[in-house]
This record gives structure tokens, C-alpha cells and sequence, in this order.
């Protein structure tokens, strides 16, 4: 299984930076990566470079049968057929929105898809009552729960069935910066993988193609993506 961590909710309490928090769901381990959060506040997606087309349709019909089990019926329902479209992603993620909407939560940022998979949604949480209020530990559980219901095996394996699909002018971006700092592509990657390359990956100390990869992808995105209202994302492999 690749590597994998989403970050999910972000917002701000009294005194305190924007927190966010992580939901692994138990699957997989957290690997190489590099968050490329610009600005004051905002959040996410994920983390290995998502989109590892490791899990199977046996594997997603067999998580809708443990889902349906916990009465998780509507995210099963959507992974019963062992395919996740683009389509169920967006309606689990309305499903969870709705969930959230309940406790009087909304996205105040986003959502958008991610640039550098074309998989992740990125986006931020806004606390009822501003930001300068707490949220409850109550509150948290809250959302725990809706999104465990609506959309957290979903949002896994819907990344992990489908190959990412970098944004084509992040891809070009990060292509002349490479060049300019004399490493050279050959104009068919897709992916944040395909950038650095099997043999940086096998040794990162070696070339420093790796972070090479993560400065172009770094000023690429602001340049690219600046004037959104959260730009998030993490660079990973």
C-alpha cells in the first residue's frame, strides 16, 4: 500500500495557529513528504502523492461490505460496484458537507481538486460562531463520525484506484524549473513520482533531484494558484 495521510479540518481557536488534524484511518503509514501550504490559513490533501492505483475492485467492494456492516450505507452504496467515480467522490463529499452542516459547520475555503494528483479535494472548515470560538471536543467527535460515515474509506480508496493526473500548467512549470536548474524530463510525467524518479527515490541523498522537485512544485504553486483562498496540497511520493 503507498503512503498515505490526508489532513482534513483545519480552523483557528483563542491564541492558537490554524490547527488541523490527521485521519489515517488505520491503512497506511506516513512516508517521505512535504507539505506545500502557502499563506495564513489553509489545509491539505494528500500526503505519498495519492493516486497509487493499488487498491483493487475486490478490495473496494470487500471496505463497502465493513462499511454497510457499521450502517455506513450510503458510502457502501457507492463502492458496492468496486469503482469509485469522480462523480461518488463529489457526492460523498456533499454527503459529509451536509453532515457537518448539522452542528452549524461549513468550507469557508475550497473545495477545489488538488493540483498536484487531480484527486484530492482541498479545503477549509469554518467554526460556528467565527474564528475566534473553540471547538468542543464534541464538536470534534461530530465531525469524526460524519466523516467516517460519509466519505473517509471513500476518499482513500477512490485516490488510491485511479492514477493522479498532475495539473498540466503545474507540470509545465515545474518542467522549466527543473531545466533551469539542469536536470532534465522527458515531457511524459504525470505525477509528482514521475518527476522525481525511480532513483531518487531509491536514494535521496543522492542527485538532490528530489528536492529539486519540491522547491519547482513549491514556487510553481503560488505562482500559479495565488490568488485562491487557501492553497493546499502536499508534495509527496
Amino acid at each position: 500500500m503507498a503512503d498515505y495521510v490526508e489532513l482534513t479540518w483545519s480552523h483557528r481557536a483563542p491564541g492558537d495557529a490554524t490547527r488541523s488534524g490527521a485521519r489515517m484511518g488505520g491503512r497506511a503509514r506516513l512516508g517521505r513528504c512535504a507539505a506545500a501550504l502557502l499563506g495564513v490559513s489553509l489545509l491539505v490533501a494528500g500526503c505519498g502523492g495519492g493516486g497509487s492505483s493499488e487498491v483493487s475492485p475486490g478490495q473496494i467492494k470487500a471496505d463497502a461490505k465493513a462499511l454497510e456492516a457499521k450502517g455506513y450505507v450510503e458510502q457502501a452504496a457507492m463502492m458496492k460496484d468496486g469503482v469509485i467515480t469522480a462523480e461518488e467522490f463529489q457526492d460523498g463529499f456533499d454527503l459529509l458537507r451536509g453532515c457537518i452542516a448539522e452542528r452549524g459547520f461549513d468550507i469557508t475555503a475550497g473545495p477545489y481538486i488538488s493540483p498536484v494528483d487531480g484527486l484530492s479535494l482541498e479545503f477549509m472548515m469554518g467554526v460556528p460562531g467565527g474564528s475566534e470560538t473553540p471547538i468542543s471536543d464534541d464538536d470534534n467527535n461530530f465531525i469524526t463520525e460524519c466523516e467516517q460515515r460519509y466519505f473517509l474509506d471513500l476518499k482513500f480508496d477512490y485516490a488510491n484506484s485511479h492514477p493522479p493526473q498532475m495539473d498540466p500548467p503545474l507540470k509545465t512549470a515545474t518542467r522549466e524549473c527543473l531545466a533551469d536548474r539542469g536536470y532534465e524530463t522527458s515531457g511524459e510525467e504525470k505525477s509528482v513520482r514521475d518527476f522525481v524518479g525511480e532513483a531518487a527515490i531509491a536514494d535521496p541523498t543522492g542527485s538532490g533531484r528530489d528536492d529539486a522537485v519540491l522547491h519547482c512544485m513549491r514556487e510553481a504553486m503560488a505562482d500559479l494558484y495565488g490568488d485562491r483562498d487557501i492553497i493546499g496540497g502536499s508534495i509527496g511520493w
